[in-house]
C-alpha cells in the first residue's frame, strides 16, 4: 500500500516506494529535495527539480536519498530541515552533537552506510528489493484521462536500473558491490551478503 504522495507527479517517488527496505514510505528516498532552495542545491552539490525529467538522475537521487538517511536517523524532522531555507544545517547540527567535524560529503558517506545496513539486514533475512511491483494505477496504465497528470505513464524499469547504477548494486539481486561495502568500513556485511567471496 502506498501513500497519497503520487509518483506520476513525481517520479522519484516511485524508486523509494519499490527500493527501500521499508517500501512505500514517502519519507524515505529523495523527494523531500525536490524543488530545494538554490542555496541548498549549491551547498549540497546535487539537486531535482520537478520540472526536469526524472530520467538520467540515478546519481543525484541515490546521493539525496543518502542524505535523508542521515537526517531521518539524526532525530531532525525533515520539515524542520526544510524550513532553513537560507542554509544547510545538517552538517552544523550533526557536528554539535556528535562532536566530529561533519561536513556534506560525510553526510552522504553516513547515509549511504545507513541504507546498506538496512537493505542488509532485508537481503539477509530472504526480502529481495527487486521483487516488489507497484500497482498498474501508480504508473498510469491506463493513464487518466482527464487533470493535470492526463496521460501521464512512468517506466520503472529505467528509474530502478538508473538508481541500481549509481548505488552500485546488482542489478538482478539488488545486493550492493562487495568492493563498495569495504570501501565504507562495512566489511561484516561482506559476509552476510557475499559468502561465497569472503
Amino acid at each position: 500500500e502506498i501513500p497519497m504522495h503520487d509518483p506520476r507527479l513525481m517520479p522519484a517517488f516511485l524508486t523509494s516506494y519499490l527500493l527501500d527496505p521499508t517500501p512505500a514510505r514517502h519519507n524515505q528516498g529523495s523527494v523531500a529535495f525536490v524543488d530545494m532552495p538554490e542555496k541548498w542545491v549549491q551547498e549540497v552539490g546535487v539537486g531535482l527539480r520537478s520540472t526536469e525529467p526524472f530520467e538520467g538522475k540515478g546519481e543525484t537521487h541515490f546521493r539525496l536519498a543518502n542524505l535523508v538517511h542521515t537526517i531521518n536517523s539524526s532525530g531532525l524532522c525533515l520539515f524542520g530541515v526544510c524550513s532553513f531555507e537560507d542554509a544547510f544545517i545538517v552538517p552544523d547540527f550533526m557536528t554539535a552533537v556528535t562532536g566530529w567535524d561533519f561536513t556534506v560529503d560525510e553526510c552522504f558517506r553516513t547515509g549511504e552506510r545507513i541504507g546498506l545496513m538496512r537493505l542488509a539486514f532485508n537481503l539477509r533475512e530472504g526480502i529481495p528489493p527487486l521483487a516488489r511491483k507497484a500497482p498498474d494505477r501508480v504508473l498510469g496504465h491506463p493513464s487518466l484521462e482527464a487533470g493535470p497528470l492526463k496521460g501521464k505513464t512512468i517506466h520503472p524499469e529505467v528509474l530502478i536500473a538508473e538508481y541500481l547504477a549509481a548505488a552500485s548494486f546488482d542489478p538482478r539481486s539488488g545486493r550492493p558491490a562487495r568492493q563498495r561495502l569495504i570501501q565504507l568500513g562495512l566489511e561484516n556485511l561482506v559476509r552476510d551478503l557475499w559468502p561465497e567471496k569472503s
